[in-house]
């Protein structure tokens, strides 16, 4: 089994929502192309998607008194529904 061989560039950063740590890899021959720029863009681009990432994940929305009760209502409406059908799959198998 031939095994290529990686180079790992691990790297931090402090944003404005958290620390971020991450790791890029190349192969040999890859990193041999590189510059220090086009790492720094590369790790900048990770960074920054991250943290745009986490900036538009909603808040999550409280539900009111009336909303969770209709979803109850609505779920007690099915298991009655599925306890039927439950039942005749029940009645069917007996006879």
């Amino acid at each position: 089994m031939i095994q290529e061989k990686f180079i790992q560039i691990r790297f931090k950063e402090q944003t404005v929502v958290g620390e971020f740590n991450d790791c890029l890899y190349f192969t040999e021959e890859e990193f041999a192309k590189l510059k220090q720029a086009d790492i720094d863009t590369l790790a900048t681009t990770r960074v920054n998607n991250w943290v745009t990432l986490v900036q538009s994940t909603p808040e999550p929305v409280e539900q009111t008194a009336e909303e969770i009760q209709k979803e109850i209502d609505e779920y007690t409406l099915k298991i009655e529904e599925l306890t039927i059908i439950k039942a005749n799959i029940i009645s069917i198998k007996v006879k």
